[in-house]
């Protein structure tokens, strides 16, 4: 796949960068691979209030009318209200996941 891709371009160079080299990724491998009492002061994480994208991909969702509602729709609840289900286990997973979604009305 990444082959087929690649042959599109006129000419392209890959380079192995250290990371000691690439601050951006250095910094966000720090923060995937250590547990928030560990997190180094320099590290910043910020929470979106809402998706910062440049292209919009359209989403439908279908139910099934089975009793427990489409993974979707947790997600979709949170970015028209700003709400979650009280007792939610998946809130944090939830609040995460709504960065990858626009709703377009």
């Amino acid at each position: 796949m990444v082959n087929d891709i690649l042959s599109l371009f006129k000419s392209y160079e890959i380079v192995n960068m250290p990371k000691e080299q690439n601050t951006s990724t250095n910094t966000l491998s720090k923060f995937s691979s250590t547990s928030v009492e560990d997190i180094n002061h320099s590290l910043i994480q910020e929470t979106l209030e809402k998706p910062d994208i440049s292209t919009i991909v359209i989403v439908t969702a279908v139910t099934t009318g089975t009793t427990k509602p489409p993974w979707i729709t947790l997600i979709m609840v949170y970015i028209v209200n700003r709400t979650l289900r009280e007792g939610s286990l998946d809130a944090n997973l939830v609040k995460r996941k709504t960065c990858s979604y626009l709703i377009i009305r």
